[in-house]
């Protein structure tokens, strides 16, 4: 096997190898032989390297270049919040489309320039993602709306479009809700792992966190804290962001995602943890991995069919098929939790103030703000959750006599 310097010298031959090839291309295929000077051969290498001379200034015009210019920029690129800065999830997202166009490239042999995504190769890239890469449907469909992004942003800087570009249309893609598998606790399961005799104190502390996001709705991010690329987020379940609003215990967040500022209503299995202790910090990973051992121990193994990354032949990807239901526990199933149990409990204006759901302001159209209303209609709300369980665990079978 060659040493790294050795692959490195043997790439940079090879390229300039084709390099020859091409330039002698041109020169067999240069009809009016007059016209070949050195600023034809600049114009040779700009158009194997990938470059188109437009006013006297180079515009690179192949698709890899693009998606990489996105990922250099995204610190100051215009966000959907109509902030500066892209998220590092986003940014992935990017470079995960790079890898795919470059094995793409490899398949067809060809190097993909802007101009090449029409809708013919546009229907080509997402059968070789469903294909061979063998990613799920809604995926394919994100990754040609992304590629279309940065077809977009080449055209911005000059770049030509593929001719019946904006042809290319595989179904409205809405952006990634990540409550799209909805796994969830309901209240008899949260109740079974409440109940659970535990000698292991890490357990015991992953399980004051379970509770805490399955009756607060926010994000693990926001309340457990933790690092999302090179962002760190501070633990926010501290007892500094509580306080009494008439009366009631509320606990203040900042959501890291919408960059909102929500007021969670402190329901009775959280005012307990406040009075007697709150959770100790803790990874976001170890929490993941502990919720399903709190859920495997609770006996909540349900078959379930959802989707769980795996490692396949192409890496990993996410696998649909059945399960037991505690192996998708994640940090982000309290808050499925929280949104399933209390949809129909709580007004739903007032769910949103409490999850901060991107709906928010759409939905602000038709009501009249009251920005504390949510802390009592929750509490109502919990009161009647508990007393149906009350009452259903109340009902006995009568022996006929």
């Amino acid at each position: 096997m060659p040493k790294t310097g050795d692959a490195y010298r043997k790439l940079k031959i090879d390229k300039l190898l084709n390099l020859q090839n091409s330039v002698l291309n041109a020169y067999n295929n240069e009809d009016d032989k007059s016209k070949i000077n050195s600023n034809w051969l600049g114009d040779c290498i700009n158009e194997f390297n990938g470059f188109e001379v437009i006013d006297g200034d180079k515009h690179s015009t192949l698709i890899t270049y693009w998606i990489d210019h996105i990922i250099k920029t995204a610190s100051y690129r215009e966000n959907s919040r109509g902030g500066v800065g892209i998220s590092y999830g986003r940014t992935r997202q990017y470079s995960n489309l790079k890898s795919f166009v470059e094995s793409f490239q490899v398949e067809i042999d060809k190097t993909l320039h802007i101009a090449d995504f029409d809708p013919k190769m546009a229907k080509k890239f997402r059968d070789y993602l469903l294909i061979n890469e063998k990613i799920r449907p809604h995926t394919a469909k994100k990754k040609i709306s992304d590629l279309k992004t940065v077809c977009r942003e080449a055209n911005l800087n000059d770049v030509q479009l593929a001719v019946g570009f904006e042809q290319i249309k595989f179904g409205k893609v809405k952006t990634y809700d990540e409550d799209m598998d909805v796994i969830f606790l309901d209240v008899e399961e949260i109740e079974k792992i409440q109940k659970l005799e535990l000698k292991n104190d890490r357990l015991r502390n992953a399980r004051k966190w379970l509770i805490a996001l399955c009756y607060t709705g926010q994000r693990g991010i926001d309340l457990v804290g933790g690092k999302e690329g090179k962002k760190v987020y501070k633990c926010q379940f501290v007892k500094e962001n509580f306080n009494y609003i008439d009366g009631k215990l509320a606990l203040h967040i900042h959501q890291s995602k919408t960059n909102k500022k929500v007021t969670v209503p402190v329901l009775p299995p959280v005012a307990e943890m406040y009075a007697n202790g709150l959770p100790r910090p803790i990874s976001l990973q170890r929490l993941r991995d502990y919720f399903k051992d709190l859920g495997e121990l609770a006996g909540i193994d349900t078959p379930t069919i959802g989707v769980k990354q795996e490692v396949t032949k192409k890496g990993k990807r996410g696998v649909k098929k059945e399960r037991p239901k505690y192996m998708y526990f994640s940090t982000h199933t309290g808050r499925r939790s929280f949104c399933t149990n209390f949809y129909g409990e709580l007004p739903t204006p007032y769910l949103i103030d409490i999850t901060g759901h991107a709906d928010e302001t759409t939905l602000k159209m038709y009501i009249n703000t009251a920005t504390d209303d949510h802390l009592e209609e929750a509490h109502e709300a919990f009161a009647r959750l508990t007393a149906r369980k009350q009452k259903k665990s109340d009902l006995r079978v009568l022996k006929s006599v």
